[in-house]
Formats: C-alpha cells, sequence, structure tokens
C-alpha cells in the first residue's frame, strides 16, 4: 500500500526468473577441512581459468566464492576450495550412517559467468561478477545465457533496492527475492550500459 503507483507498475514486466536462475552452489559441510584462503595453500596447487568440472584434474584447490563482506561489481575472492578430480572427495562425503553429508548442488553451472552475492547481509545488497570459480557456502547465484551485464547493473542500482524493499523487508536477500525483480530489456541505452558495468567491474578488480 506504501509504494508508489509508477513503481508499481513495473511489475507488470517480466521478472528476472524469465531471464536465468537463482540458485545454490556447493556447501560443503566442513569448512575447516576443505576451505582455506587462497594464501593458505601452495599457489601452483590452485586451478585458474577454468570453464568447467572437466577441466579439474589438474589441480587441488579451485577459487571458491562465498559470500562475504559487502563489496559491489567483483571481489571478495579469498578462498579456495578442495575440488580434485571433479570434487570426488567431496561428492562422496558421507557421514556415520552412509548419508551424503556434503551438498555440491547445479556443479553443472561451476565456473561459469554468473552474478553472486551475500544471502544475509548487514547494509545494501552488493552484487558481483564471477567467472572460472565454483560458488556457494554463504553465497547464492544468479546464473543467464544473456544479458548478464545489464542485469549486473539493475541489481546493483538504486532501483534495485527499492524492489528488495518491497520483495525483503528483512535483510536476507533470497533467491526467490532476486528473482522476482523486474527486468525490462528494451532500452536504447543497452549497450552504454553494458560499457559502463564492465568499467565498474575492472575498476573494482584494480
Amino acid at each position: 500500500y506504501w509504494v508508489e503507483d509508477k513503481l508499481l507498475s513495473t511489475f507488470t514486466n517480466k521478472t528476472l526468473n524469465a531471464f536465468g536462475k537463482a540458485q545454490k552452489g556447493l556447501d560443503t559441510c566442513d569448512v575447516d577441512k576443505f576451505v582455506r584462503l587462497w594464501f593458505e595453500v601452495s599457489y601452483r596447487k590452485i586451478g585458474f581459468g577454468v570453464t568447467q568440472c572437466e577441466q579439474t584434474y589438474k589441480s587441488k584447490w579451485y577459487p571458491y566464492s562465498k559470500g562475504g563482506e559487502y563489496r559491489k561489481w567483483f571481489g571478495n575472492c579469498d578462498y579456495v576450495v578442495l575440488w580434485e578430480n571433479d570434487g570426488n572427495i567431496l561428492r562422496n562425503l558421507k557421514d556415520s550412517v552412509g548419508k551424503l553429508k556434503s551438498r555440491p548442488q547445479n556443479t553443472s553451472d561451476y565456473f561459469k559467468p554468473l552474478i553472486t552475492w551475500s544471502a544475509i547481509s548487514s547494509s545494501k545488497p552488493s552484487m558481483r561478477y564471477v567467472i572460472n570459480s565454483i560458488y556457494g557456502g554463504g553465497g547464492t547465484a544468479y546464473v543467464t545465457n544473456s544479458n548478464i551485464y545489464y542485469i549486473l547493473g539493475l541489481l546493483n542500482s538504486k532501483l534495485s533496492r527499492e524492489y528488495l524493499k518491497i520483495l525483503s523487508p528483512t535483510l536476507n536477500y533470497e533467491a526467490g527475492h532476486i528473482m522476482n525483480i523486474p527486468l525490462n530489456i528494451g532500452s536504447k541505452n543497452n549497450e552504454e550500459i553494458d560499457v559502463s558495468v564492465k568499467r565498474c567491474i575492472e575498476i573494482s578488480k584494480i
């Protein structure tokens, strides 16, 4: 009832659900054993530049995007996870009664370009571009086959913040909240937006 009509009317557009999917990734269920800060292991044993799980037979550790502090566009690349041999150990990690203990979900999307964020935030939402990384833990990912920079620009905008005040009054940004944000890809400024977002990513990397 408190939402302005102009903002409310945009919910007649398609939502992010029509352009991709938001999902969970890898939960190791034993962080102490399987997750390290990148400088805690031999740099030569970290597999960089991987684009799919089939390429994980040469290294022991791989970049692991698992949420983190408030940071927009790119970053929080602090962790690596033990995923050698396509995660053979984690895929078969069982408890004392033989039940699968770890949760390697949506493995076909590991290492793809995607957008991630921390599920629980202490401030405004901050979305990041991730590539060549496994994702999971305290982070959720949005996977799309097109318009990834345009969508990232929307998610890091003030407009997105207003949508999330409606969809998620708390500071928890679950997949369902993100998927219900309206999106209109018909702007004549699409290319200009993509360029600006790519520049923001590069600045954040630097």
